[in-house]
Protein backbone atom coordinates (compact mmCIF):
# COMPACT_ATOMS: atom_id res chain seq x y z
CA UNK A 1 0.00 0.00 0.00
CA UNK A 2 1.32 3.92 -0.34
CA UNK A 3 0.16 7.25 -0.58
CA UNK A 4 -2.04 7.39 -4.42
CA UNK A 5 -4.20 10.35 -6.18
CA UNK A 6 -8.06 10.12 -6.74
CA UNK A 7 -9.76 12.09 -9.26
CA UNK A 8 -13.25 13.60 -8.67
CA UNK A 9 -14.13 15.70 -11.92
CA UNK A 10 -12.05 18.21 -12.19
CA UNK A 11 -10.47 17.92 -8.50
CA UNK A 12 -7.49 15.87 -7.56
CA UNK A 13 -7.08 14.45 -4.23
CA UNK A 14 -4.06 12.03 -2.27
CA UNK A 15 -5.16 9.84 0.23
CA UNK A 16 -2.69 7.36 2.44
CA UNK A 17 -4.05 3.50 1.74
CA UNK A 18 -2.50 2.67 5.08
CA UNK A 19 -4.57 5.60 6.99
CA UNK A 20 -7.72 4.72 5.23
CA UNK A 21 -6.74 0.44 6.57
CA UNK A 22 -6.65 2.29 10.39
CA UNK A 23 -10.31 3.73 9.81
CA UNK A 24 -9.61 7.68 9.07
CA UNK A 25 -11.76 9.11 6.51
CA UNK A 26 -9.71 12.17 5.09
CA UNK A 27 -7.51 13.36 2.23
CA UNK A 28 -5.08 15.51 1.15
CA UNK A 29 -6.26 18.41 -1.86
CA UNK A 30 -3.78 19.54 -4.50
CA UNK A 31 -3.49 22.63 -7.14
CA UNK A 32 -7.00 21.73 -8.65
CA UNK A 33 -8.50 23.19 -6.00
CA UNK A 34 -7.68 26.37 -3.66
CA UNK A 35 -8.30 26.08 -0.23
CA UNK A 36 -7.00 29.34 1.44
CA UNK A 37 -8.91 31.20 3.82
CA UNK A 38 -8.87 34.94 2.21
CA UNK A 39 -11.25 37.49 1.52
CA UNK A 40 -9.84 37.31 -2.15
CA UNK A 41 -10.91 33.44 -2.20
CA UNK A 42 -14.43 33.81 -3.34
CA UNK A 43 -16.88 32.25 -0.23
CA UNK A 44 -19.02 29.90 -2.46
CA UNK A 45 -16.49 28.69 -4.42
CA UNK A 46 -14.25 28.33 -1.24
CA UNK A 47 -18.01 26.47 0.35
CA UNK A 48 -17.85 24.32 -2.89
CA UNK A 49 -14.39 23.13 -2.80
CA UNK A 50 -14.66 22.06 0.98
CA UNK A 51 -17.62 19.95 0.63
CA UNK A 52 -16.25 18.03 -2.36
CA UNK A 53 -13.49 17.25 -0.64
CA UNK A 54 -15.45 16.44 2.55
CA UNK A 55 -17.46 14.18 0.35
CA UNK A 56 -14.85 12.63 -1.08
CA UNK A 57 -13.19 12.11 1.92
CA UNK A 58 -16.83 10.21 3.42
CA UNK A 59 -16.75 13.01 6.25
CA UNK A 60 -19.64 13.16 8.29
CA UNK A 61 -18.45 16.89 9.87
CA UNK A 62 -20.76 16.78 12.26
CA UNK A 63 -18.41 20.01 13.16
CA UNK A 64 -15.57 21.33 11.02
CA UNK A 65 -12.13 22.72 12.76
CA UNK A 66 -9.79 24.94 11.27
CA UNK A 67 -6.48 26.33 12.17
CA UNK A 68 -5.54 30.10 11.31
CA UNK A 69 -1.75 29.23 11.58
CA UNK A 70 1.04 31.16 12.37
CA UNK A 71 4.24 28.73 11.71
CA UNK A 72 4.47 28.39 16.03
CA UNK A 73 4.07 25.08 18.06
CA UNK A 74 0.21 25.73 19.75
CA UNK A 75 -2.22 22.87 19.47
CA UNK A 76 -5.56 22.95 20.51
CA UNK A 77 -7.13 19.65 21.95
CA UNK A 78 -10.93 19.26 20.78
CA UNK A 79 -13.07 18.33 23.28
CA UNK A 80 -16.23 19.21 22.49
CA UNK A 81 -18.08 20.73 19.40
CA UNK A 82 -18.64 24.11 20.91
CA UNK A 83 -14.70 24.55 21.45
CA UNK A 84 -13.08 27.45 18.84
CA UNK A 85 -14.96 30.28 17.81
CA UNK A 86 -17.55 30.46 14.68
CA UNK A 87 -16.81 31.56 11.71
CA UNK A 88 -18.01 30.86 7.84
CA UNK A 89 -17.02 27.48 7.11
CA UNK A 90 -17.27 26.19 10.94
CA UNK A 91 -15.25 26.43 13.94
CA UNK A 92 -11.26 27.74 13.72
CA UNK A 93 -8.74 28.33 16.80
CA UNK A 94 -6.69 31.99 16.13
CA UNK A 95 -2.68 31.07 16.57
CA UNK A 96 -2.71 27.63 16.08
CA UNK A 97 -0.69 25.05 13.92
CA UNK A 98 -2.45 21.93 14.95
CA UNK A 99 -5.58 20.07 16.69
CA UNK A 100 -6.16 16.49 18.51
CA UNK A 101 -9.31 15.25 19.51
CA UNK A 102 -10.96 11.91 20.73
CA UNK A 103 -14.27 13.27 18.93
CA UNK A 104 -15.79 10.85 15.96
CA UNK A 105 -17.30 12.40 13.08
CA UNK A 106 -16.12 15.79 13.69
CA UNK A 107 -13.37 17.04 10.52
CA UNK A 108 -9.93 18.62 11.43
CA UNK A 109 -8.51 21.40 8.66
CA UNK A 110 -5.20 22.29 8.38
CA UNK A 111 -3.11 24.39 5.57
CA UNK A 112 -0.23 24.00 3.30
CA UNK A 113 1.91 25.64 0.45
CA UNK A 114 5.22 23.56 0.74
CA UNK A 115 5.02 23.18 4.98
CA UNK A 116 4.77 19.57 6.14
CA UNK A 117 1.45 18.00 7.02
CA UNK A 118 1.42 15.32 9.28
CA UNK A 119 -1.14 13.09 10.71
CA UNK A 120 -0.82 11.23 14.45
CA UNK A 121 -3.23 8.52 14.80
CA UNK A 122 -3.18 6.40 18.35
CA UNK A 123 -5.23 3.57 17.41
CA UNK A 124 -5.93 2.04 20.30
CA UNK A 125 -7.04 5.37 22.05
CA UNK A 126 -8.19 6.62 18.96
CA UNK A 127 -7.03 9.64 19.53
CA UNK A 128 -6.10 12.08 16.19
CA UNK A 129 -3.96 14.94 15.65
CA UNK A 130 -3.46 17.07 12.38
CA UNK A 131 -0.47 19.13 12.29
CA UNK A 132 1.24 21.68 10.21
CA UNK A 133 5.18 21.60 10.57
CA UNK A 134 6.55 24.36 8.37
CA UNK A 135 10.38 25.31 8.58
CA UNK A 136 10.15 27.24 11.71
CA UNK A 137 7.42 24.75 13.11
CA UNK A 138 10.01 21.79 12.66
CA UNK A 139 12.69 23.98 14.34
CA UNK A 140 10.15 24.29 17.60
CA UNK A 141 9.59 20.62 17.34
CA UNK A 142 6.08 20.43 17.28
CA UNK A 143 5.49 17.20 16.24
CA UNK A 144 7.30 16.56 19.54
CA UNK A 145 4.58 19.16 20.85
CA UNK A 146 1.68 17.10 19.36
CA UNK A 147 3.10 13.34 21.08
CA UNK A 148 3.62 15.40 24.25
CA UNK A 149 -0.23 16.41 24.36
CA UNK A 150 -1.25 12.86 22.74
CA UNK A 151 0.43 11.49 25.92
CA UNK A 152 -0.93 13.86 28.81
CA UNK A 153 -4.38 14.81 27.58
CA UNK A 154 -4.98 11.26 26.17
CA UNK A 155 -2.66 8.71 27.85
CA UNK A 156 -1.42 7.71 24.29
CA UNK A 157 0.97 5.06 24.48
CA UNK A 158 3.30 6.46 21.72
CA UNK A 159 3.73 2.47 20.45
CA UNK A 160 0.33 2.85 19.21
CA UNK A 161 1.00 6.09 17.68
CA UNK A 162 0.99 6.24 13.87
CA UNK A 163 2.74 8.73 11.84
CA UNK A 164 1.96 10.03 8.34
CA UNK A 165 4.03 13.02 6.64
CA UNK A 166 2.50 14.33 3.61
CA UNK A 167 3.66 15.83 0.39
CA UNK A 168 6.07 18.94 0.82
CA UNK A 169 8.86 20.40 -0.33
CA UNK A 170 11.80 18.36 -0.41
CA UNK A 171 15.47 18.71 0.54
CA UNK A 172 16.77 19.79 -3.68
CA UNK A 173 14.28 22.32 -3.36
CA UNK A 174 14.66 23.35 0.40
CA UNK A 175 17.22 25.96 -0.32
CA UNK A 176 18.63 28.41 2.26
CA UNK A 177 21.26 30.85 4.27
CA UNK A 178 23.70 29.94 6.79
CA UNK A 179 21.34 32.23 9.17
CA UNK A 180 18.90 29.70 8.81
CA UNK A 181 21.09 26.72 9.29
CA UNK A 182 22.00 27.28 12.09
CA UNK A 183 18.74 27.28 13.57
CA UNK A 184 18.65 23.88 12.40
CA UNK A 185 22.06 22.92 13.55
CA UNK A 186 21.54 24.47 16.92
CA UNK A 187 18.22 22.55 17.58
CA UNK A 188 18.90 18.99 15.96
CA UNK A 189 22.28 16.78 16.79
CA UNK A 190 21.43 15.13 13.24
CA UNK A 191 21.68 18.15 11.46
CA UNK A 192 24.70 16.59 9.29
CA UNK A 193 22.37 13.50 8.21
CA UNK A 194 19.43 15.60 7.00
CA UNK A 195 21.36 18.03 4.62
CA UNK A 196 23.85 19.12 2.31
CA UNK A 197 25.86 22.28 1.06
CA UNK A 198 25.87 23.38 -2.54
CA UNK A 199 28.16 26.95 -3.14
CA UNK A 200 27.40 28.73 0.18
CA UNK A 201 23.62 27.23 0.34
CA UNK A 202 21.89 24.56 3.04
CA UNK A 203 19.78 21.81 1.75
CA UNK A 204 18.17 20.37 4.43
CA UNK A 205 15.06 17.67 4.40
CA UNK A 206 12.25 18.92 6.55
CA UNK A 207 10.24 15.55 6.23
CA UNK A 208 13.59 13.52 7.61
CA UNK A 209 13.59 15.59 10.50
CA UNK A 210 10.10 15.11 11.50
CA UNK A 211 10.73 11.13 10.91
CA UNK A 212 13.68 11.47 13.47
CA UNK A 213 11.74 13.20 15.89
CA UNK A 214 8.80 10.46 15.47
CA UNK A 215 10.95 8.03 16.08
CA UNK A 216 12.99 9.63 19.04
CA UNK A 217 9.74 9.76 20.94
CA UNK A 218 8.64 6.09 20.34
CA UNK A 219 6.69 6.11 17.44
CA UNK A 220 7.72 2.66 15.70
CA UNK A 221 9.63 2.98 12.10
CA UNK A 222 6.59 0.70 10.59
CA UNK A 223 4.19 3.03 12.01
CA UNK A 224 6.22 6.07 9.75
CA UNK A 225 4.85 6.69 6.56
CA UNK A 226 6.59 9.44 4.56
CA UNK A 227 5.74 10.72 0.74
CA UNK A 228 8.73 11.56 -1.49
CA UNK A 229 6.85 14.09 -3.16
CA UNK A 230 8.08 17.61 -3.74
CA UNK A 231 5.41 20.44 -3.59
CA UNK A 232 7.96 22.58 -5.45
CA UNK A 233 9.29 20.49 -7.90
CA UNK A 234 5.44 18.96 -8.77
CA UNK A 235 3.05 21.23 -10.45
CA UNK A 236 0.34 19.14 -8.86
CA UNK A 237 0.68 21.02 -5.49
CA UNK A 238 0.68 24.60 -4.62
CA UNK A 239 3.87 25.90 -3.64
CA UNK A 240 4.50 29.04 -1.78
CA UNK A 241 8.13 29.40 -2.83
CA UNK A 242 8.06 28.45 -6.40
CA UNK A 243 4.96 30.61 -7.02
CA UNK A 244 4.95 33.41 -4.31
CA UNK A 245 2.02 35.58 -3.21
CA UNK A 246 0.01 33.64 -6.36
CA UNK A 247 0.65 30.52 -4.72
CA UNK A 248 -3.02 28.79 -3.13
CA UNK A 249 -3.28 26.54 -0.55
CA UNK A 250 -3.79 22.73 -0.33
CA UNK A 251 -5.85 21.02 2.90
CA UNK A 252 -5.53 18.40 4.88
CA UNK A 253 -8.79 17.09 5.65
CA UNK A 254 -9.60 14.56 8.53
CA UNK A 255 -12.01 12.52 10.47
CA UNK A 256 -12.35 9.62 12.63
Amino acid sequence: MSMKLLKEGASLYAVWEELLALGIKHCFTTSTDNMILTEDNNIDTLKANYQRAKKISSCKSKETFFTMQVHGKKIETIKTLDDGENFTLGKRFKDTDGLITDIKDITLVTQYADCTPITLFDQKKNILASIHSGWKGTTLKIIEEGIRLMKQEYLSDPADIYCFIWPSIGIDDFEVDKDVADIFKEGFDFFKEVSYTKGNKFHIDIKEINKKMALRNGIPLENIFVSDISTFSDPRFHSYRRDKECSGRMSLISEM
